[in-house]
């Protein structure tokens, strides 16, 4: 210590002191700066930053000469560093703050990753012409000639490069819009400088080259608006008429749910070929990523409807009928039919006045209808003459309640029914009632009913006397303190004001 000069010490000992002092203000800003947002992603360059410039306050305090190779050196690297800190808190500021709240869609990766490389490229050559007192002109030359060479080495990767420019730039799709490219159809998840990656409803991940993309067409589902027209065509028989034909698949269109109501589907007659008279309907969905789906309930729906509606969906074929054993098969098939209508209405209570000839004739005039897993056999508020007898299958009753939530109240299965009030009296259906698996159930209509009560007026009684005692079983079952409803004299004064809604109803 003795042989070093005083003058030296003093020197050394300001240069720690600068360089202790030029550390904590470095630290104290980081600290300050390390609570914001941005600079979370540029923290490791920072720290890196901050102690080569420590390093460099050190030696320019001992006296280190400004054009020594090894002060260059470390200058330049940190300026390098400190403007790739600079750049991040800007990238950030600029896209993620203002660009994001003036556009509908935040910027795409591939700008920002093309504008952050352009800008730093800049930065490297300002940094080495400043501080290496190059001349810049002929680094650009010789850039120039080594990217030339490059470029014609890499002119594949280089032209999806600048497709994928293009196609930020031009923005014909985004992230998460689904599209139809390259005879591809997915979603995109991804667009990066080379290529684009799309996930298929198979859930598979394609690539796809920029550059294919750049020259192929583009279909959008997403974009202008979500909203996409599907087509669907159905063949019928001969013997179904156009107009019951549009109207069953409206009606049914209507009710299966993503397809929107507004635009309204509509139907239009395409051909009549050989076999059928073809239709087709055109929907609007806004779901296109569940478009199989919405088309495989919809056509079920139809099925279901058209089975209903006795609509036939014809075979394509030509086939040798021998008619008198068809007639033959078609008698007993109605026989069949007609009995199991007849044993599921002599179960339902509701019927229970009706004489046996009258189930007769009633079981010939009724249906047995199917309807598959969701449908809506009836809809609260709609208007109906009409009782269900569930033959098989399972179903729910609900309601909606004040707020418009559902309100699930019971399920009925086989030999149970519902509807008796809008079959005797026209009253709104109180309930809706849903399929919850496939279900076959007897329709009994006013139509089917209304010849018997011409016949037999004073059926009125019985029917509002059993449809009161019906109402008060269904009633016991939801109310907790059951109360006593078998007094005979109660039951009786309460159906006089059914047994007038009967009368009206039938105009008896």
């Amino acid at each position: 210590m003795e042989n070093i000069p005083l003058e030296t010490m003093k020197t050394v000992a300001l240069a720690l002191a600068w360089t202790a002092g030029s550390f904590l203000i470095l630290r104290l800003i980081l600290r300050f700066a390390s609570k914001h947002k941005a600079f979370v992603k540029a923290r490791t360059a920072a720290n890196i930053a901050v102690f080569l410039l420590v390093i460099l306050i050190f030696l320019w305090r001992m006296g280190l000469p400004a054009y020594n190779a090894f002060n260059q050196i470390l200058t330049a690297l940190v300026l390098l560093v400190a403007a790739y800190v600079g750049v991040v808190m800007g990238e950030y500021f600029l896209f993620d703050f203002v660009l994001s709240r003036r556009q509908e869609f935040p910027p795409s990766k591939l700008l920002r990753d093309v504008s952050r490389m352009a800008v730093l490229l800049l930065i490297l050559f300002l940094v080495v012409s400043g501080v290496f007192k190059l001349d810049l002109t002929t680094i650009l030359v010789s850039s120039a000639v080594f990217s030339a060479v490059i470029g014609l080495a890499l002119q594949d990767i280089l032209g999806n490069v600048i497709s994928g420019v293009a196609l930020h730039i031009e923005r014909p799709f985004r992230v998460g819009d689904w599209v139809e490219v390259a005879d591809q159809k997915g979603e995109v998840v991804e667009m990066s400088w080379r290529a684009t990656r799309i996930r298929t409803l198979e859930n598979n991940y394609v690539v796809i080259p920029n550059s294919n993309i750049a020259k192929d067409r583009i279909i959008n589902y997403k974009a202008p608006s979500p909203v996409v027209a599907l087509y669907l065509r159905v063949g019928t028989s001969y013997e179904a008429p156009p107009h019951k034909v549009k109207k069953a698949i409206l009606e049914i269109a209507d009710q299966t749910p993503g397809v929107l109501k507004d635009p309204a589907p509509h139907m239009r007659t395409i051909d009549y070929g050989d076999f059928a008279i073809e239709y087709e309907l055109k929907f609007w969905i806004d779901e296109y990523e569940r478009h199989p789906l919405i088309q495989d309930d919809l056509k079920s729906r139809i099925w279901y409807q058209f089975k209903r509606m006795g609509i036939e969906i014809p075979f394509p074929i030509r086939t040798l009928r021998f008619m008198e054993r068809v007639r033959q098969k078609e008698a007993e098939r109605a026989q069949n039919l007609w009995q199991e209508i007849l044993q599921v209405l002599k179960k339902c209570e509701i019927f229970a006045p009706l004489s046996e000839e009258q189930l007769v004739i009633l079981s010939r005039n009724a249906k047995l209808l199917p309807f598959g897993t969701g449908e809506f056999l009836i809809v609260q508020g709609e208007a109906g003459d009409s009782l269900f007898i569930v033959d098989r299958g399972r179903v729910e009753i609900s309601i909606l309640g004040a707020d418009g939530s559902k309100i699930a109240l019971a399920e009925l299965g086989s030999g149970e029914s519902f509807g008796e009030v809008s079959l005797l009296t026209g009253e709104e259906r109180s309930a809706t009632v849903k399929a919850l698996e496939d279900t076959e159930a007897v329709v009994v209509t006013k139509e089917d009913l209304q010849g018997i009560m011409k016949e037999t007026p004073s059926l009125a009684e019985s029917l509002s006397l059993q449809l009161e005692k019906r109402l008060r079983e269904m009633e016991e079952k939801r109310v907790e303190d059951k109360r006593e409803w078998e007094e005979k004299t109660e039951i009786k004064e309460a159906s006089v004001k059914w047994l007038r809604k009967i009368r009206k109803f039938f105009d008896l």
